[in-house]
């Protein structure tokens, strides 16, 4: 949720020049109405606007990657590996992979019981290819204007303004959309796992934790990323590896792991 304030500040400076700080606290206010009224069908419609994200950024990444302002041949002269956490190439691939299992698995594990193990591997197998292609289109695009991206907090939202202005409008109005629903999305699974959704105590655990969270956002976007995301990376390696684990486990011994009976039957979020 703190990076996501944080994004949310950077990108209403980028639109329209509000303070980050400012931007941080309208999001804040956002999150702290919406899970203290539980406005849940505000956040079914927000789910809408992810179509209008995967569109936004193929037509970014196919104008930029047939208009390049860098040769693919010359895209190692504007970056500089050292400034990576590992400074290994591959490694910072596999911690960004650990990085969406991390990010995920808070909620996956309250909503994502599937009664149906066929269901859930199509999806899992589905959703997978649909985020690679959505991935390597939007860094084929983002190496295509490596020179302007390279220094960019937001580099799509960057690739977007100079394409037309009405394209990063768009973007930007859904960037904070999916920005909101997300810091909702992710604080929610972790109030509700130890307090009444929307009692009393619910209430001031949420406060203090957004509250918390806005001040943490001060210290910037870039910096929370550079720091949180390593760690995030290699938590959501260390769950990888305990699935596989428990996975082969179930194949060896014969025993399956179990199912849950029944789906989640109340889900505020």
């Amino acid at each position: 949720m703190i990076i996501m304030l944080a994004g949310g500040g950077s990108a209403f400076y980028e639109s329209f020049g509000v303070p980050a700080w400012l931007g941080s606290l309208i999001m804040a206010i956002a999150v702290l109405v919406t899970l203290t009224m539980g406005f849940d069908k505000i956040l079914v419609a927000l789910g809408s606007v992810t179509p209008a994200l995967i569109i936004i950024v193929m037509i970014i990444a196919a104008v930029n990657m047939t208009n390049p302002s860098v040769p693919l041949s010359e895209v190692g002269t504007y970056t500089d590996i050292t400034k990576t956490p590992t400074g290994i190439w591959w490694l910072e691939a596999i911690t960004y992979s650990g990085i969406v299992l991390a990010m995920a698995f808070s909620i996956l594990s309250i909503v994502g019981a599937q009664s149906s193990f066929k269901v859930a591997k199509r999806g899992g197998l589905f959703g997978g290819i649909i985020l690679l292609v959505l991935m390597l289109l939007m860094n084929g695009g983002l190496l295509s204007q490596i020179n302007v991206t390279s220094t960019a907090e937001l580099p799509t939202l960057v690739l977007a303004r100079e394409i037309h202005p009405i394209l990063a409008l768009a973007l930007t109005i859904v960037m904070l959309l999916i920005i909101y629903n997300t810091a909702v999305g992710m604080l929610y699974p972790f109030l509700s796992r130890f307090w009444t959704p929307y009692s009393r105590k619910y209430k001031i655990a949420l406060v203090v934790s957004v509250v918390a969270g806005y001040f943490l956002s001060l210290v910037g976007f870039v910096d929370l990323v550079n720091f949180f995301y390593p760690i995030l990376g290699y938590l959501g390696i260390a769950i990888a590896v305990l699935l596989t684990v428990v996975w082969v486990w179930s194949k060896v011994t014969g025993k399956r792991v179990q199912k849950p009976k029944t789906a989640v039957k109340e889900t505020h979020i």
